[in-house]
This record gives structure tokens, C-alpha cells and sequence, in this order.
């Protein structure tokens, strides 16, 4: 749908226009695509968990996470996340991937949580927002002024329930050609302005981290490359020297420690934080290729965990 840019941003009448037009183009189902494939993991090697359930509609959209490993077993702890966006699908098949073939052979060395589909509404309909036109990776947080959605309040919960603490997490998404309407239409959403540097896109893969301090930096820039040396043998890397209003360091973007994503958020929680941003479109790539990138990400996370 096309709105006119307000500087007060939409009000409730734009927002039901806008759950009324995308509720009749729906992409994916959920249930099969996701959930079928985690309840027919190995119950003898993988423990599905249902951590909650979208109120939208609870019982199409329940939430689950697996474990594998034993974590008293005193090996790394490792959290993969994915499907924040819904309409960032790599990530998704990504981590289902490495659960159904890669996470049951690792156990020797590694203890996995996996989340593997964060927004399934979105999924489903193929967006970036939930089912109110709210982005989870802005709300990750318990801050007051935050919105409060399923998404990420049953997400947070789930995670501080646990009590665990990661030597790594890799949060994995994608940066398509797409991202150039959806940051218009979100200009719209909020009444804000549309800068510059997100009229593009970045032409290949980069990694998202949290600026480190001097004390860190050593061991961060030592993950965020054993990451992009996996990937790089899989995918182009994003050649602009600036990316999305940040300096590029060979693909990686260092960003400020402020605002309510979930790289932000999983810095309680784990030493090492990163998250990834495929490039699907670029010619030498596409979807199979973005799953190749993602899981060559997680590896380059799993290379430096027990290094």
C-alpha cells in the first residue's frame, strides 16, 4: 500500500488499513514449513521447548526453541537466533538446516539453544513488522518507553529463564533489494525522515557487532573475523566503503551500543555478539546461496568459540 508521509507518522485507522491489505497475501505457512520440521527433530538428541505463543493467534503461531547438548557438561554455550524479520527467510532454513544435520555432531565440543523463527507472523506474511506494524529488533528491551510485543517479551523471557550464559550468539538476517520500499513505508510508519544512505543497499554480506571498548576490542574483532573469513569463501563480501552510515571494516560495521535490537539486548547474555546481514539478490548469490552464508557464519561463530 502506498501512505503519505506525516510527520506524526500513521495513526490506528492507517495502521488496520495496513493489517487489512497485507492479511490477504499471505507468503508461508508456518506450521509446516517451521514446526513440522522441529517436532520431527530426534527427540533423543533435541529438546523442543514451547516458550510461548503469538496472542494474534495462539494456536497458528506458538514459539519454540531446541537444545542440544548437555549444559552441564561445562562446553560453550552457543544461542543462534533467527526470523526477527519474517521476510528474511535464509536465516530461518539456516538454522533449521544446522539443526536437523550440523548441531547433534558438535555436542562434543558445543551446547546449542536455536531459535529458529522469532516472528511467525511475519514469516507468513512476509515482512519486516508484526501483525501491528511494530519492528521486534526495535524492542528488545524492558525499558519503559519500549513497546512491549510477544515476540520479544516471550523471547526475553525465555532466555533470562534459562540463566544461561553464551560464549557466542549469532543473530542472522539478510539485507535484500526490498529493503529500499520497506524503509520508505517504515519512514511512513514513524513519521520520520528517510536518509540518505538507506536509499541503497549494501552489495554483499556484512556483520553487524556492538562498538567495543578498548578492554574487548581484541577478542571482538577476533570473532567478527573468524565469521567473515568462513563467508567469504562462500559469498561477495559488501564492497561500500560506508554501509548504512558507518564505517565498512572489510565487511563488518562497527555500531554504536544504544537502541532496542536484539544485538544489543543478547550483549547480557553472551561474550560475543554478532549479526549477520546476507545479500540474496546479488547475482552470485541467491536464496540457496544465503543459506550457505549463514551457515558458514555460524561455523565462523563455532571457529572462534573454541579456539
Amino acid at each position: 500500500m502506498n501512505f503519505t508521509h506525516a510527520k506524526q507518522g500513521w495513526d490506528i485507522r492507517q495502521k488496520l488499513d495496513w493489517f487489512a491489505a497485507i492479511s490477504q497475501s499471505q507468503k508461508r505457512d508456518y506450521c509446516n514449513d517451521v514446526v513440522s520440521r522441529l517436532r520431527a527433530l530426534p527427540s533423543n538428541t533435541h529438546t523442543l521447548e514451547k516458550y510461548g505463543s503469538l496472542s494474534i493467534d495462539k494456536d497458528r503461531y506458538p514459539l519454540f526453541n531446541v537444545r542440544v547438548g548437555d549444559f552441564d557438561n561445562g562446553n560453550p554455550n552457543i544461542l543462534i537466533t533467527a526470523g526477527v524479520h519474517g521476510y528474511e527467510p535464509s536465516g530461518i532454513e539456516a538454522a533449521l538446516t544446522f539443526l536437523e544435520t550440523d548441531a547433534a555432531m558438535l555436542t562434543n565440543a558445543f551446547n546449542f539453544v536455536v531459535y529458529p523463527c522469532i516472528s511467525p507472523w511475519a514469516y507468513e506474511f512476509d515482512h519486516r513488522w508484526n501483525a501491528f506494524a511494530e519492528d521486534p529488533n526495535r524492542n528488545f528491551s524492558r525499558a519503559g518507553n519500549v513497546n512491549q510485543i510477544d515476540e520479544c517479551v516471550r523471547f526475553m523471557n525465555s532466555v533470562e529463564a534459562r540463566g544461561a550464559k553464551f560464549a557466542a550468539a549469532i543473530d542472522l538476517h539478510e539485507t535484500p533489494d526490498r529493503d529500499i520500499e520497506l524503509r520508505q513505508e517504515r519512514a511512513s510508519r514513524f513519521g520520520t525522515e528517510l536518509e540518505e544512505y538507506w536509499q541503497s543497499v549494501p552489495q554483499g554480506f556484512y556483520l553487524m557487532m556492538t562498538k567495543p571498548t578498548s578492554s574487548c576490542l581484541g577478542h571482538r574483532a577476533k570473532f567478527a573475523n573468524s565469521i567473515m573469513k568462513e563467508v567469504s569463501e562462500v559469498s561477495p563480501i559488501a564492497p561500500e566503503p560506508d554501509l548504512l552510515g558507518y564505517r565498512n571494516n572489510s565487511g563488518v560495521i562497527w555500531a554504536p551500543n544504544k537502541g532496542n535490537v536484539l544485538r544489543v539486548y543478547l550483549g547480557n547474555h553472551a561474550d560475543q555478539v554478532a549479526v549477520t546481514e546476507v545479500y540474496p539478490d546479488h547475482k552470485d548469490v541467491g536464496f540457496d546461496g544465503a543459506i550457505d552464508a549463514q551457515r558458514a557464519a555460524i561455523y565462523g561463530a563455532l571457529h572462534y568459540a573454541c579456539s
